[in-house]
């Protein structure tokens, strides 16, 4: 049975003690009185001695403290909260195991919290999307086709105000059909997740008018959970370079990577400024949940790179 940390350290300072006793009875030291100048020297190298051996037991008697206290104060709201260190079977190796799994059980359920959020996100961005397209989108189409009937009927001072009328509905319901799909990628569902993003690339190239080079392909095994998920990460980094990289080019690559899904954003414009903000910490809670790993981080020369992995099921070869 493994000795508890008072036990560790009330031997090791009984066997201390009992040496430096050994050594007074068993030297030739002696001390005179009044004491003298080389037996203060003595004793204070003797005492010096027994102090630093002490220092050095309970160093090392507390150090599995010291590590638990480290990976406990390392814990932030942004990072994965470091493991403490399980040195050996004792009172600190058993708390630092419970501490690990008490984060394991903390992870689990920020999962599945996260996971609860964003599918009642998910179901509200459908219903919004539905309503968009149902009730505002039908209702700007019927204005927009009582419009026409009526520009003809109209004398010619007020035919250009209907027309300006005209194109100010389109306008809109245009603008109805984008926020629709960006809540509800209907091309996701309908296409598949490489179209997807092709379309999604597609798009922010002609709406931010920047250079945007696509290396998509198929990644076999990807489940739908998944899916949604790279989609949703590279619509907020690419909203992200539109909003504030002030980039020039922008590259967005997917590709299987060793029973891996690997989705890289990258640009070149300013780079990472101030403190991660809502966007970032929403990717890195789509990644979790279902068990990838999202990094931003600098990218080579200038601007950012987003990157997200996330292992992916490996379909068996038939075998003859």
């Amino acid at each position: 049975m493994a000795l508890t940390l008072f036990a560790k350290i009330f031997s090791a300072m009984t066997a201390l003690l009992v040496f430096a006793l050994l050594v007074l009875v068993l030297s030739p030291l002696s001390v005179s009185h009044p004491v003298s100048g080389a037996e203060i020297v003595e004793l204070s190298v003797g005492l010096a001695l027994v102090l630093a051996v002490a220092a050095l037991l309970l160093r090392r008697a507390l150090a599995p403290l010291r590590d638990l206290r480290i990976a406990m104060e390392g814990r932030d709201e942004v990072s994965a909260p470091g493991r403490a260190p399980v040195h050996r079977d004792d009172e600190v190796g058993r708390v630092a195991a419970a501490y690990n799994a008490l984060l394991d059980r903390l992870a689990a359920q920020e999962t599945r919290a996260a996971g609860i959020a964003l599918t009642a996100q998910e179901s509200e961005r459908r219903r919004v999307s539905r309503e968009l397209h149902d009730q505002i989108g039908q209702t700007l189409t019927v204005a927009l086709l009582r419009l026409g009937r009526i520009v003809d009927a109209v004398p010619e001072p007020q035919r250009e105000d209907v027309v300006a009328a005209q194109e100010v509905v389109r306008a809109a319901l245009q603008e109805v059909r984008g926020v629709a799909a960006q809540l509800r990628p209907g091309v996701l569902e309908d296409l598949g997740l490489e179209p997807a993003l092709t379309a999604l690339a597609t798009q922010t190239a002609r709406e931010g008018r920047i250079e945007v080079r696509r290396d998509i392909r198929e990644v076999p095994g990807t489940t739908d959970e998944q899916a949604l998920v790279v989609y949703r990460i590279a619509q907020e980094a690419l909203t992200n370079v539109l909003r504030h990289a002030s980039a020039r080019t922008v590259w967005v690559t997917l590709r299987p990577l060793g029973g891996r899904l690997l989705l890289e954003v990258g640009d070149d414009g300013v780079g990472l400024t101030g403190p991660p903000g809502t966007g970032r910490t929403g990717m890195m809670e789509r990644a979790a949940i279902v068990g990838g790993w999202l990094t931003v981080e600098p990218a080579k020369g200038s601007g950012t790179l987003v990157r997200f992995t996330v292992p992916v099921h490996q379909p068996q070869e038939a075998t003859s």
